[in-house]
């Protein structure tokens, strides 16, 4: 059995000035379906860093910190990259908690995401 979540991402990118950090707990992998116009690059970030203080809080998605580059292939050639410059789709096998997607003015139309497990 597999399960699978569907996400209209747009209205929080832009409402946090081109960057969005989702906790991906518990999936295996996700896809982003960009729309266009695509103002400039998106470039996607995991960590496993949440951010927490000891005694004080285990951290969320809000609070993770030290990213680093990771790797997403758009659906169309199969071609791995660490950033999504054209409207499309693009795969990101979950390996870290948390995916940050982020652009500077990196407008776009729509941003969707679909996370999914196979159990």
């Amino acid at each position: 059995m597999a399960l699978g979540k569907s996400l209209d991402l747009t209205s929080e990118y832009k409402a946090n000035v081109y960057s969005i950090t989702l906790d991906m707990s518990g999936w295996d992998k996700t896809t982003f379906h960009v729309l266009a116009p695509v103002a400039s690059a998106i470039f996607v970030y995991g960590s496993n860093d949440a951010g927490a203080g000891f005694g004080i809080t285990d951290g969320n998605a809000s609070l993770a910190t030290n990213f680093a580059t990771i790797q997403t292939t758009p659906l169309a050639n199969n071609t791995p990259a660490t950033s999504i410059s054209t409207a499309g789709a693009y795969k990101v096998d979950v390996n870290t908690q948390f995916i940050r997607l982020q652009g500077g003015g990196a407008d776009v139309y729509r941003l969707y995401a679909f996370h999914s497990k196979i159990s």
